[in-house]
């Protein structure tokens, strides 16, 4: 979730809630919001969000994500149905996911998780950014058909956390593969 806040500027005046963004040129970045719901109480835990290229598609449905600035006032509202997990010997499953994409939009701070319109699970961006330093490589090697050890050190100010999203680009940074994902 600090995602959220190194990626967001200060807040622009209030949109209105909407529907699912519509792709608008190749510089749109958007964030994935990760998680699982408890069938029984609707609960939400959030898994850590990254960045991505495109917005994946959603089934509406009786759940909405909502993006809040740090007003409490929406930003972006996205109704959606998560999966539910199929259960063995037709056991009803104990949890749902959810994976969706919501463009990143200057003064988000929050996300909420509504079920039916009553709020079920919140995510706070953090207050500082992590800080990130790539010590190896850092830009511009050329590698052939060998193998690379990657290093970084990072912290973060608020004491939260760290996971990791590892990529790397063999176009000068304009596509990204990933090699690991919550690291």
């Amino acid at each position: 979730y600090s995602v959220i806040q190194t990626r967001f500027g200060a807040a622009p005046p209030p949109l209105a809630p909407q529907g699912p963004a519509t792709p608008g040129g190749s510089s749109q970045s958007y964030l994935l919001v990760r998680g699982q719901i408890d069938n029984l109480s609707s609960a939400i835990t959030f898994q850590p969000c990254y960045p991505v290229p495109s917005l994946l598609p959603v089934t509406p449905g009786p759940f909405t994500l909502v993006l809040l600035n740090s007003n409490a006032i929406p930003l972006y509202s996205l109704p959606f149905t998560p999966d539910v997990l199929e259960g063995e010997f037709d056991d009803q499953p104990s949890f749902a996911t959810f994976d969706l994409s919501v463009p990143i939009l200057p003064g988000a701070a929050a996300i909420e998780i509504y079920s039916n319109a009553t709020p079920v699970g919140e995510l706070v961006a953090d207050a500082y950014p992590p800080y990130v330093q790539v010590l190896h490589p850092n830009g511009g090697e050329t590698y052939g058909d060998t193998d690379i050890l990657a290093s970084w050190t990072a912290s973060d100010p608020d004491g939260s956390p760290l996971v990791y999203l590892v990529q790397f680009s063999l176009d000068g940074g304009n596509s990204w593969d990933t090699l690991g994902i919550d690291w």
